[in-house]
């Protein structure tokens, strides 16, 4: 199989008239090329999806010589979740309508359905159908009393879809039903806390749009707790900012002091991210309340601990 694979991308790359070295160009090694035509390895499908837009092939015509992998399914799903990180919509949906194309429930229910819901939120976010059809075609995935969506708790990623997508068309207090939903469902996995914890950030956020502050308050010190629990710092941060936007709201009933040490407790822990825009506009907006302290009062006070330091 990986023979036949090899074989096709050799084929193509001397029918484009482009050496192996041309076309491993910011991919990955020429000896990697070289092993993938022999048919001594099979390449990762990241890698796979890069060479096929060099070839001038779609990825699907690829995988149809290789579908017989055990471990295919898994990391398409990897590279689709890869691509969200980015932000790559249209690569989700062509990558998706693909498979879609060539693909049905018997194959793998799991996949079929995965395959489904990040084809539809893509649409959604590529303007393809209105938050009302999306929403439609969500409700019916999970709807399909299909005990394999419980898998990886599949069906409540989905649920997580349709809340957001209610909040970014501006129906908060939908959104918010649905975030209940998720939060109210006790899940046996390593993974869900830290996707419980995105869900509370969505959802302080919602409550804060509305303007119903102290709930705002109240979940995100939930999500703080749970985030410092599993040692997960890449939600702690958001949350931190959302604790002290909601106070601030609220000035008669919170000290600004506490308000700046929420400030700049969000601002420590999303050093980790990487998103020195986003900290520097934080620092600019709320420059008042960031003067009234310094990173000494909170390690004075062991309002953030060594240990975040060093996860930091």
């Amino acid at each position: 199989m990986n023979k036949k694979l090899g074989n096709e991308i050799k084929w193509l790359r001397k029918k484009l008239g482009i050496s192996q070295k041309e076309l491993a160009k910011g991919i990955c090694h020429q000896s990697e090329i070289s092993r993938i035509e022999a048919g001594e390895v099979y390449p990762r499908i990241d890698v796979l999806h890069k060479i096929a837009l060099r070839l001038r092939v779609t990825l699907q015509h690829f995988l149809s010589l290789s579908n017989d992998r055990t471990d295919y399914f898994d990391e398409t799903i990897q590279y689709l979740m890869s691509l969200n990180r980015l932000f790559k919509y249209k690569d989700i949906y062509d990558l998706t309508n693909s498979e879609l194309n060539h693909r049905n429930k018997i194959d793998n229910h799991y996949f079929y359905t995965f395959l489904i819901w990040q084809n539809t939120v893509a649409k959604f976010k590529l303007g393809i159908l209105n938050y009302t059809e999306i929403i439609e075609i969500l409700l019916q995935l999970i709807n399909d009393d299909q005990s394999f969506i419980l898998d990886d708790f599949l069906d409540l990623k989905i649920i997580n879809s349709i809340a957001t997508i209610f909040a970014e068309s501006g129906c908060y207090d939908d959104a918010i039903i649905f975030y209940k939903q998720i939060l109210d469902t006790d899940v046996k996995s390593e993974k869900f806390p830290i996707f419980k914890a995105k869900v509370i950030n969505n959802y302080s956020k919602c409550l804060y749009i509305l303007g119903r502050y102290h709930e705002s308050i109240k979940i995100s010190k939930a999500g703080i707790k749970l985030c410092k629990e599993e040692y997960n710092m890449e939600i702690i941060g958001y949350l931190y900012e959302r604790l002290a936007e909601s106070q601030e709201k609220l000035l008669d009933e919170f000290p600004e002091k506490e308000i700046a040490k929420n400030y700049f407790k969000a601002i420590f822990y999303l050093q980790v991210l990487n998103v020195k825009p986003y900290i520097t506009e934080i620092k600019k907006r709320k420059k008042h309340f960031l003067n009234l302290v310094t990173i000494s009062d909170l390690f004075n006070s062991d309002e953030i601990l060594v240990t975040d330091f060093q996860n930091v």
